[in-house]
């Protein structure tokens, strides 16, 4: 049997889709599992991590500080062992969400590792669930073609 571009192409298409759907699973996954299983916590927001600036046009050995619109928080918050984590927000604030410093928002985080989080209500599973269901359409597709080409 002679392979000619459709299988290649199909072939691409099957193993791409696979990828999309295994990253899609994943992300679920990561947050049905701290839903499921995680401890709840009240997080302090705190002030994006800054960066520092160009030093053009300072003070000799001076350089600006600078916050970009769109960063990522911080996130303070204590165990139930009563350690004090404090995590970068695993989403960006958004105008519809904003993410106000000195504000409190609920967290899970998992208890073996509690750098992981997920904030209530943004998990962001419309990117999962878009993720998997691309995989899923592009496997079809690339089936179809290796089974329908000539």
């Amino acid at each position: 049997m002679a392979y000619g571009p459709a299988s290649v192409v199909g072939l691409f298409a099957v193993v791409g889709g696979a990828v999309s759907l295994v990253a899609g699973l994943a992300g679920l996954r990561h947050v049905w599992r701290l839903r499921g299983g995680g401890v709840a916590a009240w997080a302090l927001i705190k002030p994006a991590p800054q960066t520092p600036g160009p030093a053009g046009g300072h003070a000799a050995g001076e350089r600006p500080v600078r916050s970009h619109i769109g960063e990522r928080p911080r996130l303070q918050f204590t165990t139930e062992d009563e350690r004090v984590i404090e995590v970068v927000c695993p989403v960006p604030p958004t105008r519809q969400q904003p993410l106000t410093v000195g504000k409190h928002v609920l967290v899970r985080y998992d208890p073996a590792d509690p750098h992981t989080v997920v904030i209530h209500r943004r998990e962001r599973l419309a990117r999962d669930y878009g993720f998997a269901g691309a995989g899923l359409a592009w496997m079809f597709l690339g089936l179809l073609v290796l089974v329908f080409a000539p």
